[in-house]
Order: structure tokens, then C-alpha cells, then sequence
């Protein structure tokens, strides 16, 4: 392979790339945007925000993906799945940022992990499509499916350590 074909091939996938982070967005309303700066004090409300960000993504798919063959609305659901996933992984985050500093989650962890069971059982709806669908929606649905999986082992984890930690009070 030529110098000037080596060139061209790397200044292509370089200009790929930028095509693809600019392609990038947030799956946020400005809406629920507005509702998270407002929260920004109150690290259980905005779990809880997050927690309904992500049921209503999950919602739309199933709308959009679970009963229809629409090449179109299966496309608006693998989106609406990317969504789910992107604010599952926010609301981890968030779990941790405020496990960090050390705030009382314990009813918003318990609820997490309820809305978390829930999600597990919807999701496991888009393991029954045909291969039309599971052929766009196969990988969102697996990522969610991990999203979820993976949220639900960390809050297991943070409600355990919370519930010693309410067991165990530091003595001072």
C-alpha cells in the first residue's frame, strides 16, 4: 500500500470519528434537564428523576419496538434502548457520587432496585421478537440488558454496605 494511500485512509477514519462524537447527544429532555439542575441539592430526588427518565425511555421502546416490524419504528426503539442505557449508566453515577460523599440512600437504593427488577422483566419482553427485530434491537436490548444488570449488582452492593452501616454506627 502506497504512503499517499496510507494518508488517505487514516485522514478518512479521522474524519469519521469527528462525524461520529458530533453524532453523540443526550438523551435528556430540556425539560428533564431543568428538573435535574433544580435537584442538583438533593441527591435522592435526583436519583429518583433518573430512575423515571429511565422507565419512560423503556416505555417508548416497547411502544416502538415490541409490536411492530416497522423498520422505522424499530430504529426510533434502538434509539429510545440507547437512551435507557445511557441513563441507567447516569443514574449509577449518581448513586456513587452521593454513596461517595456519604449521603443516606438507603429508600432511594431500595426503590432503584425495585424499578431495576422491573426493568430486568420488561427487557426480557424483546428476547421473544423475530429476527427483523432482533436484528436492530438485539444489541440495544443486550446493552440494556447489562446496563441493568450491572446497575442492579452495584446498588445491591451500596444497600448491603448502608444497612451494615446503619447496623454499625460509628462510634465517636
Amino acid at each position: 500500500m502506497s504512503l499517499r494511500k496510507v494518508i488517505t485512509a487514516v485522514l478518512l477514519t479521522v474524519a469519521m470519528c469527528g462525524v461520529c462524537v458530533g453524532q453523540h447527544r443526550d438523551p435528556l429532555t430540556q425539560t428533564e434537564a431543568q428538573q435535574l439542575r433544580a435537584a442538583s441539592q438533593a441527591p435522592e430526588r435526583r436519583v429518583r428523576l433518573l430512575l423515571s427518565f429511565a422507565a419512560d425511555r423503556l416505555l417508548a421502546a416497547e411502544r416502538n419496538g415490541l409490536h411492530s416490524s416497522r423498520e422505522k419504528d424499530l430504529q426510533t426503539a434502538a434509539r429510545d434502548l440507547q437512551d435507557f442505557t445511557v441513563l441507567m449508566d447516569r443514574l449509577d453515577a449518581e448513586l456513587a457520587g452521593s454513596n461517595a460523599q456519604g449521603d443516606t440512600l438507603q429508600s432511594a437504593l431500595s426503590t432503584v432496585l425495585e424499578g431495576e427488577s422491573g426493568f430486568a422483566r420488561r427487557l426480557d419482553e424483546f428476547q421473544r421478537l423475530g429476527t427483523a427485530q432482533q436484528r436492530i434491537l438485539g444489541t440495544p436490548v443486550q446493552h440494556a440488558m447489562a446496563a441493568v444488570e450491572n446497575s442492579r449488582n452495584a446498588v445491591r452492593l451500596m444497600l448491603s454496605r448502608e444497612q451494615q452501616r446503619n447496623a454499625n454506627p460509628p462510634i465517636h
